[in-house]
């Protein structure tokens, strides 16, 4: 099982919106969810929602840039009978002007 990320600055403020897809060995979806992201300079902090099919905007996380690397954690499956919290971890890479990140640096999944 293998993950793929594509993501679109909407805004000059730095709000992003990116799919997260898992496939299979042969390219089959197995799950996909579209998340808002949003830095909040006040709290020092990257803001985000998911949304889960046929769910709504349940899934509610933040991130934080630390020592390189953002840190993201999240509840996910908030509307299930077995919401979970995920911690996951980007290395940072290559060009990105966004708040909370170091100049010219973009995130890479660890």
């Amino acid at each position: 099982m293998r993950g793929y990320s594509s993501a679109v600055r909407l805004a000059k403020g730095g709000q992003i919106v990116d799919e997260y897809r898992m496939v299979g060995e042969n390219g089959e979806t197995y799950y996909s969810t579209t998340t808002l992201r949003a830095f909040n300079a006040v709290l020092d902090q990257w803001e985000l929602i998911s949304t889960d099919k046929e769910k709504g905007l349940q899934d509610f996380g933040t991130g934080h840039l630390i020592r390189g690397e953002m840190r993201i954690e999240q509840k996910l499956g908030v509307m299930t009978p077995n919401p979970s919290t995920y911690r996951v971890r980007f290395g940072l890479r290559a060009a990105c002007s966004c708040p909370g990140f170091p100049a010219n640096r973009v995130l890479q999944s660890a």
